[in-house]
């Protein structure tokens, strides 16, 4: 298959957009088309692409922000936990991968290598550290006690090459859930919506006349494309909507109802889809 890689650029001197042809490339055996940074660590411009392969023809357009080979590590970790909030002193068991760049390009496990793994606390101060040594299958795995007396809040796992975000937050154990079930059907604006919920407990049973505090909020949004900034002083608008507080049935179920109102500060013109939530409160 065949690619052409062309760029999008402002022209002042023309006062228009230009395109011009950036490279001609054909795919490997697996598909894929390297694009060439030409000598660039970092690659920031509007980029299309054409596929052609006989007679089909594929093309589009986007917004290309790459980083090239001289900037990139060309090892990487990827770290997993068995939470992702904790009580301070608790243990947090981690687990990692260590994978390293070949000269295709492809990543591989990195057997029987050394690395030291490190717990940051919210202020960004070292709390803990382990010195591992990867497994046959590249992987490491390790705990640490999550700090007690310093600020709560969202801390870090990482080694030179990747990390993974934990909270550490003084909380209690919740008994019971809420949500909201799916919403059935297509709406219009200034239709009128109703929204079910539940309470129950984490052992299955419903929870009976509770009080359910509620909050109806609508968010303007555009799709964003190359040329997207054009509405950004509209984008993530919100307004809330309704406010209120209800009581569950004898099942645990309550109904939110509320109407799809538009935002009339935006122009006909502009018209956009709107994104509406109910939270629980």
């Amino acid at each position: 298959m065949s690619a052409t890689i062309t760029e999008r650029s402002y022209d002042y001197t023309k006062s228009r957009y230009v395109t011009s042809a950036v490279a001609k490339l054909v795919s490997d055996n697996n598909g894929r088309v390297v694009f060439p940074m030409g000598g660039k660590d970092r690659y920031y411009s509007t980029l299309g692409i054409i596929l052609r392969k006989g007679s089909d023809r594929l093309s589009s357009e986007f917004y290309s922000y790459a980083y090239g080979q001289g900037g990139r590590n060309p090892q990487q970790s990827y770290f997993f936990t068995d939470r992702s909030i904790y009580r301070p002193g608790q243990t947090i068991y981690f687990k990692g991968i260590l994978l390293t760049l070949d000269t295709d390009r492809h990543y591989k496990i990195m057997p029987d290598q050394d690395t030291t793994v490190e717990l940051y606390d919210y202020n960004n101060q070292k709390v803990g550290s382990a010195r591992l040594r990867s497994n046959r299958y590249g992987t490491v795995s390790g705990s640490f006690t999550a700090p007690s007396g310093v600020l709560t809040g969202q801390m870090t796992i990482r080694n030179g090459s990747g990390s993974a975000v934990i909270r550490v937050e003084e909380y209690k154990r919740p008994r019971f859930e809420a949500g909201f079930e799916p919403v059935k059907g297509n709406y219009r604006l200034g239709e009128r919506i109703s929204v079910k919920g539940f309470a129950r407990s984490y052992a299955g049973a419903p929870v009976s006349d509770a009080a359910v505090k509620y909050t109806v909020v609508r968010r303007v949004w555009f799709m964003y494309r190359w040329w997207g900034w054009y509405y950004w002083h509209y984008n993530g608008k919100e307004t809330v909507m309704k406010k209120g507080e209800i009581k569950t049935d004898a099942g645990g179920a309550f109904t939110v109802d509320f109407e799809a109102l538009p935002d009339k500060g935006i122009p006909r013109r502009n018209s956009r889809p709107f994104t509406t939530r109910c939270a629980l409160t």
